[in-house]
């Protein structure tokens, strides 16, 4: 079962799982005709093409290089690259190869050259596809709106010479994939549109396994874009994001729906728990049902970003209805650390 951020009031205190399992209800009707196909349609995923040509930067323009499409981005950090950095004196530590002895002897003084490493730059997308995600009341499910997202953020990463990769967190397993030629971007966005049906029995994703893996493979100054509905990380996983928000630019987009807000009245309902195929009868006829079922979802949501505020880390509500255009780019496009 999922973690349920809040407890509640006696006899209510299942209800903070309720939006879960709501689901799976079957008086619901998934806006996704065909549980069964890809979550994009193929002029779906043209759109994205076009529209990523007109998204900004990832990095401000002096970070890229001019062979920006082969992917060589300068680095902050000073080492044994090929672009001249400055003439500074000799401090304990630095390495006898990088004196120059024309300037030492010039200035009476022992000074060494520096020089700026370069890397390519990284962006990676980590998306959860778990059972929470597989929900949408309208206009499509959550998972549908994090793999529009993140397939549009892959395409421009990529246009700009960026290596992209993206941790796809199906149920238990995380899956890692990286790009670096058009046929690897393609097969990542095609792990990212899979088809993603609801259904009981699915287990639920755990977001620690995979973050920890990611931490030990990605190197220093990444861009990390991270997709949840706020069900996925626990306490360990928020405490492995806080040390990964020292050496990464972080960004947190908190996918939600109409539906989770606010409960309304359908009188006595019936809905299964995805992960334990147990079902309930729910009378939504109960205004402290309802008002409880909001609370909870508002708690989650206030948990994520709490504990991504004290991070230092941007924050992003996106919803199922909201279209790309609406996309706040300015903070995902913000200026890349070091």
């Amino acid at each position: 079962m999922p973690h349920r951020p809040t407890r509640l009031p006696a006899p209510f205190a299942q209800l903070g799982a309720l939006w879960a399992r709501l689901h799976g209800r079957n008086t619901v009707r998934l806006p996704d005709k065909n549980t069964q196909a890809p979550l994009l349609s193929p002029e779906e995923r043209a759109e994205l093409w076009s529209l990523a040509d007109t998204l900004p930067p990832l990095a401000p323009p002096n970070r890229l290089s001019a062979r920006a499409r082969q992917g060589d981005q300068s680095s902050a950090r000073i080492g044994n690259g090929t672009d001249f950095e400055q003439l500074r004196p000799w401090q304990t530590g630095d390495n006898s190869r990088h004196v120059d002895w024309r300037a030492s002897a010039r200035l009476g003084k022992l000074h060494v050259r520096t020089w700026r490493e370069t890397r390519q730059g990284r962006c990676h997308l980590f998306v959860d596809r778990g059972a929470s995600m597989r929900f949408g009341s309208r206009e499509r499910l959550k998972v549908t709106q994090a793999a529009r997202m993140a397939a549009l953020l892959a395409i421009a990463a990529w246009r700009q010479g960026l290596t992209v990769s993206a941790s796809v967190l199906d149920e238990a397993e995380g899956r890692f994939i990286e790009a670096r030629h058009r046929a690897e971007l393609l097969e990542l966005i095609d792990t990212l549109c899979a088809p993603c049906p609801p259904g009981a029995g699915l287990m639920p994703t755990h977001w620690q396994p995979a973050l920890d893996a990611l931490d030990a493979r990605i190197e220093a100054g990444a861009r990390l874009i991270l997709f949840g509905d706020g069900l996925g990380p626990g306490a360990g996983a928020y405490q492995r994001l806080a040390q990964m928000a020292r050496h990464h630019a972080l960004t947190a987009i908190l996918i939600h729906d109409p539906l989770e807000q606010l409960l309304p009245e359908m009188g006595t309902v019936r809905v299964t728990d995805l992960h334990s195929a147990e079902e309930y009868i729910i009378d939504t006829r109960d205004a402290m049902q309802r008002a409880a079922y909001g609370e909870a979802t508002a708690a989650r949501h206030r948990i994520w970003t709490e504990r991504f505020t004290a991070m230092g880390v941007e924050t992003l509500a996106f919803s199922t209805e909201a279209s790309l255009d609406q996309l706040p780019l300015q903070l995902i496009f913000g200026s890349a650390r070091p």
